[in-house]
């Protein structure tokens, strides 16, 4: 009976204390899921807060917004003026009128307007030949008449003052036979008395007074004999000093248009006149100046630039695009077409004729 009961007690021992083992193992299972269920809850709400796993420690799940994202902007440009191209008169002077079919033929396209020179004192060249402007009236052009109270031969020696005859009356007869024969001519006339008034180097020039009595006593002469057919041009110089030009305006009831001349003479011999300059140096003062003070159709009256000292072909381009997006009450060109001071033809070199064809 010993023997037994010394082997039953310690195998009562070994079962109890296994059993105490796994209800202490049990105990602390449940204890470490409670906790574990209470952190997964507490990432799971985003609390800012570390929390202990068994055996690790881990960071609540932070909330991932996106990115913002900035917008690109990208400025509008500001709208480009639409260039509307307009169709701009293109007209010539030229020594010989045989040469006009061929000079028309190269341009490929109509010349608008001859230019031509009278003058009172010049018994060769004072008079309205009809049949001498039989091409340019078959042609429908018309005719810009620059009427030159002097006689060129004496230049700066006149025998008479024709300014002060005009106004005294002693031409009237001659005024009145032009007027009569320009009365005859089957198209539109643009006539322009005493241009480039404004300067001093035609005998005429700085008497604004005595000229604007002499425009208007011819004009009164015009309309004594009925004349329908012409446009009353006062033709102006370009000037640095554009104000001065109010004192030569003979009236708006006796202006129909306005022309202006002015002239590149780049560097050439002897008339180097400050130099290359563009179109837009030579005539903006004095087209801004008109165009704001006369409500006229103004023209180009007489114009051209020389090949001496810069790139003529560039310039003729500026002086079209100018017209189109600048000078745009300007609607007329004539163009210089002789050799005088120097080489004003169109055609002085290819490329000045190419830049005048791709523009007409």
């Amino acid at each position: 009976m010993k023997i037994k009961k010394k082997i039953f007690l310690p195998l009562y021992f070994v079962v109890s204390f296994l059993l105490i083992a796994i209800v202490l193992g049990l105990l602390v299972h449940l204890l470490v899921d409670r906790r574990n269920k209470q952190s997964l809850s507490a990432l799971a709400a985003g609390k800012n807060k570390e929390y202990t796993l068994i055996g690790k420690k881990i960071s609540p799940r932070k909330k991932i917004l996106p990115t913002p994202t900035i917008a690109t902007i990208t400025p509008t440009p500001s709208p480009q003026p639409i260039i509307q191209h307009r169709q701009i008169k293109f007209g010539v002077f030229v020594e010989d009128f045989g040469t006009l079919p061929s000079l028309q033929q190269q341009l490929g396209t109509q010349i608008s307007t001859v230019s031509i020179f009278k003058q009172f004192g010049n018994q060769y060249n004072s008079t309205f030949d009809l049949a001498n402007l039989g091409y340019i009236q078959s042609q429908g052009m018309q005719l810009q008449i620059a009427w030159e109270p002097w006689n060129p031969d004496e230049k700066g020696n006149q025998s008479i003052d024709y300014l002060k005859a005009i106004n005294e009356g002693s031409y009237d007869d001659y005024i009145r036979t032009f007027a009569r024969s320009a009365k005859g001519f089957n198209g539109q006339i643009k006539l322009r008395f005493a241009h480039e008034m404004n300067e001093d180097w035609y005998p005429w020039g700085k008497r604004p007074t005595e000229y604007i009595a002499a425009y208007r006593h011819i004009h009164t002469i015009f309309s004594q004999e009925l004349v329908t057919n012409v446009q009353w041009m006062w033709s102006i110089n370009v000037s640095e000093n554009p104000q001065e030009l109010a004192s030569y305006y003979p009236g708006d009831n006796v202006v129909d248009i306005i022309g202006i001349d002015g002239f590149n003479f780049g560097t050439t011999p002897n008339y180097n006149y400050n130099g290359w300059r563009s179109f837009s140096t030579i005539f903006e003062p004095t087209y801004t100046y008109v165009a704001i003070h006369y409500n006229k159709p103004i023209s180009i009256s007489e114009t051209a630039s020389s090949e001496i000292g810069g790139n003529k072909a560039a310039w003729i381009q500026e002086l079209f695009t100018k017209l189109q997006t600048k000078f745009l009450k300007i609607n007329e060109v004539i163009w210089f077409n002789t050799i005088k001071e120097t080489d004003w033809r169109i055609n002085s070199s290819q490329a000045s004729f190419d830049a005048l064809i791709k523009n007409l």
